[in-house]
């Protein structure tokens, strides 16, 4: 009767072990997948630093459209300035919905709009003369 028992308890411990492996492995694979899937704006701003392009970092008013953070570059190219702008919205709020929808970024306080790509939570205005302009699509589009 103790061997049974026993045989019956080890058996229980095994599969109980068994399923609790597999819940952390899958647990482990879901989390990897979304950190891959995860690109900020930080990680935006390092891949455009790695581009080597000369500009300088400046100061966005980015409260201005509606977001909740900001980045501009100004470039300096055959003695013209080009201006690179992305900013991160919440996605819930009423000036992303309609800077989606409009693919334009209003200024609020003044009655103007400025044509932007608008997508995943993030809008870019991007001169078409910029350097290295489709490589700077290429990471806009990585944005999640």
């Amino acid at each position: 009767m103790k061997k049974i028992i026993l045989s019956l308890l080890i058996v229980i411990f095994i599969f109980t072990m068994t399923g609790c492996s597999e819940n952390k492995t899958t647990n482990k694979t879901a989390t990897n997948s979304k950190e891959k899937s995860s690109y900020s704006l930080s990680d935006f701003t390092k891949e455009y630093e790695e581009l080597g392009i000369d500009a300088q970092k400046t100061d966005v008013a980015y409260s201005m459209v509606g977001a909740k953070d900001g980045i501009k570059y100004i470039a300096n190219s055959n003695d013209e300035a080009y201006g690179l702008e992305v900013y991160k919205f919440d996605q819930n709020s009423d000036a992303y919905k309609k800077a989606e929808k409009n693919q334009q970024l209003t200024l609020e306080d003044m009655d103007m709009s400025l044509n932007a790509t608008v997508k995943n939570g993030y809008a870019l205005i991007l001169d078409e003369s910029y350097p290295k302009h489709d490589e700077i699509i290429e990471l806009f589009n990585k944005l999640r």
